[in-house]
């Protein structure tokens, strides 16, 4: 396993239940009073909280199977823009085009979305948090009548009211009932983020990944001469809800993204993923995360 020094603590598709729960495993513990905080909060205030925090996330990924392991720490005091970090805590070198985490998310299509902003399903005040977590793409579906449809669908990692973190929630992979739906609306207005602890599949082998990807931050740009830090995570895998059966003509459904690595990932790095050059940010970030072009020529490469 890899040594906590380097992660830096001494410089200071699931079902109604989880597969935790299923186990007998307890849930992935953390320091933090409060995981799911837009501000990161912490492992509960300095480097030997941290260092237990870090002990028992690493000791419950052993446990429960969760393959490649991977910690959530807080960022780099020089970077206050971070909040939290995704580190890889592995063995060996992680090689590029593996899964190492799960962004679960309500996914809506953007007119859909548009509609629920204007008749107020969704209130202004909470789309200015979701900004921040959301994920959008275009993707192109064939029609019945064998035409191309091209559509924008925005994800957001929603969590849940008085969810535990191993009991039941409204999400699930594939189209939600009427019920599912009110409650996802529900966590988004009231901004919360789902829980980076909830154990779900995914993994390569059967192995186990947590729902922690929306949590991967930016490169940030260098200072002082020093060189940007470097993307490492090149994007999220995954269809929009008219992949689905009977999804030809579904809004919205509940999905999860892999994020999958782009080069090789050694142990006490953290993950680290362009938004792209539309994303709205107050931050210096790498300067590569501002060209989408050259981003997608380096991936075909």
């Amino acid at each position: 396993m890899v040594p906590l020094a380097a992660i830096g603590v001494a410089l200071g598709a699931e079902s109604a239940s989880s597969p935790a729960a299923a186990s007998g495993i307890d849930s992935c513990p953390s320091a933090d009073p409060d995981p799911d905080d837009a501000d990161g909060g912490g492992g509960g205030g300095g480097g030997r909280d941290v260092s237990r925090d870090l002990m028992r996330q690493v000791d419950f990924a052993t446990r429960a199977g969760i393959d490649p392991i991977t910690v959530v720490v807080p960022a780099p005091d020089a970077d206050p823009s971070r909040g939290r970090d995704l580190v890889y805590a592995g063995d060996g070198p992680l090689p590029p085009g593996g899964a190492v985490g799960l962004y679960r998310a309500l996914l809506v299509r953007e007119d859909a979305w548009a509609e629920w902003l204007d008749d107020g399903t969704v209130s202004p005040e909470a789309w200015d948090f979701w900004r921040a977590y959301s994920v959008q793409f275009t993707n192109e579906a064939d029609t019945e009548e064998g035409e191309q449809d091209a559509h924008t669908w925005m994800a957001l990692p929603a969590g849940g009211l008085d969810e535990d973190i191993d009991g039941p929630t409204w999400w699930r992979y594939g189209i939600l009932s009427d019920a599912e739906l009110a409650k996802a609306i529900a966590a988004i207005n009231a901004r919360i983020l789902v829980d980076w602890r909830r154990l779900a599949g995914g993994g390569d082998g059967g192995s186990f990944l947590l729902f922690n990807a929306h949590i991967i931050n930016e490169p940030s740009a260098g200072e002082y001469g020093e060189k940007d830090e470097e993307e490492n995570i090149s994007h999220l895998a995954g269809s929009g809800c008219e992949a689905l059966e009977g999804g030809e003509k579904v809004r919205w459904c509940g999905t999860a993204f892999q994020a999958m690595t782009s080069k090789i990932v050694y142990p006490g790095e953290p993950l680290l993923w362009c938004y792209g050059e539309s994303y709205r940010r107050s931050y210096a970030v790498a300067r590569t995360c501002l060209d989408d072009l050259s981003r997608e020529e380096a991936d075909l490469q």
